[in-house]
């Protein structure tokens, strides 16, 4: 009896240890010591959720590098809005904290594959699949050469508002086009760099493609050919 209880311990022991050395090795980007708010604090608690963060850290740092200094600038700028959004998530008071935790974990390693697709050096001129942290734009051509937009954003945290406008891009250049849509509202498309800058013009008020408050201009990363 000692013998097995001495053999069960040690399975318990080894199985303890090895815990622990997981939940040590899988570090986040930032030091938990200093962790502010509940997504850090959900963060360190998750191995899991640990790896997701870091791995995340790593794929943004490494794209910064390949980045022109515009299209830089622009990503530091999505990130803070990316990060703002995930800490908004622990306000949603009406979720209980394992679904929080849940939908931390996927935010973190959704946003690394998004990151992971952006190429740092796209073809010239407005077609592709163009994303943000909100949104996603497609501009292709059809067989005789027309470009047609569709795109589809949302606000992340709630999604309170969404944004869905279509239409057919009036060439102004290689690197600009124009989409007339609903109510005297214009979309803008612009190249600059490696990105591409979309702006709106209207009546005032909510875009009439949008949902309350919700907008689509800002600046986009290529993320690949369009389908």
């Amino acid at each position: 009896m000692l013998i097995s209880f001495m053999h069960k311990s040690g399975w318990a022991l080894a199985a303890l240890t090895a815990g622990l050395m997981t939940a040590q090795a899988a570090t986040p980007s930032f030091d938990c010591a200093k962790a502010s708010g509940d997504a850090e604090k959900a963060i360190c608690a998750s191995a899991e959720i640990s790896a997701a963060d870091k791995k995340l850290a790593e794929t943004y740092a490494e794209l910064l590098k390949k980045l022109d200094n515009e299209a830089a600038t622009a990503l530091r700028s999505d990130q803070r809005q990316f990060i703002a959004d995930r800490d908004e998530l622990f306000n949603l008071t009406t979720q209980t904290q394992e679904r929080l935790t849940e939908r931390l974990e996927f935010t973190l390693t959704n946003r690394e594959k998004i990151l992971r697709a952006v190429e740092a050096v796209p073809p010239a001129g407005l077609q592709g699949m163009w994303r943000n942290n909100n949104a996603l734009l497609t501009i292709s051509a059809d067989k005789a050469g027309k470009l047609t937009f569709d795109s589809n954003g949302t606000e992340q945290v709630t999604g309170y508002w969404t944004c869905n406008a279509e239409g057919i891009v009036e060439p102004q250049g290689e690197a600009k086009g124009k989409v007339a849509v609903d109510d005297g509202w214009n979309i803008e498309l612009t190249r600059a760099g490696s990105v591409l800058k979309l702006t709106e013009s209207g009546p005032s008020g909510t875009p009439p493609y949008c949902g309350l408050n919700g907008a689509m201009a800002g600046t986009y990363f290529y993320v690949g050919a369009a389908h």
